[in-house]
């Protein structure tokens, strides 16, 4: 297979017409993955390397998986009561975007969250937790020691 990065090996007219499909269709599915991410979504990875599963901060978003084709299907009939499993096809770009536009927004907290701002409130939070929790074992232990020894 050439190298397409150099320019040493040149590209046959149809090994050229082949990479240029495959980088459309990578473009198709990066586009529809940042879209879905700048309308709330993030993407969970449970292990399956062949598919995006994401998922909402909004409870009444549905989750949905970004397929390599490029597809966004809907993961019916767990969460949407619609009747039907929703696949939108990678060349209907107009029920791409009926999607995006009925994905509620993300509440305020889980925008916060998403920033590099929340990671960090989340970690104080977090370290303000295990401190606080220390600090009632070793007040606890010190009025344990102070009962049964006295002192």
């Amino acid at each position: 297979m050439p190298d397409f990065e150099s320019a040493e090996v040149p590209m046959s007219p149809e090994d050229e017409r082949r990479w240029r499909q495959h980088w459309a269709h990578g473009e198709l599915v990066a586009r529809r993955l940042h879209r879905l991410v700048e309308r709330g979504y993030r993407p969970v990875f449970r292990g399956d390397d062949t598919i995006f599963a994401l998922e909402h901060s909004n409870p009444k978003a549905t989750p949905i998986q970004l397929w390599p084709d490029g597809q966004v299907v809907d993961l019916y009939p767990t969460h949407v009561k619609d009747g039907e499993r929703t696949i939108i096809h990678p060349e209907d770009g107009t029920l791409f975007v009926r999607f995006l536009d009925s994905v509620p927004p993300p509440s305020p907290i889980a925008k916060a969250l998403s920033t590099r701002i929340g990671d960090a409130l989340s970690a104080s939070l977090g370290y303000a937790i295990v401190l606080g929790v220390l600090w009632g074992f070793v007040a606890v232990a010190t009025a344990l020691w102070a009962s049964v020894f006295g002192e």
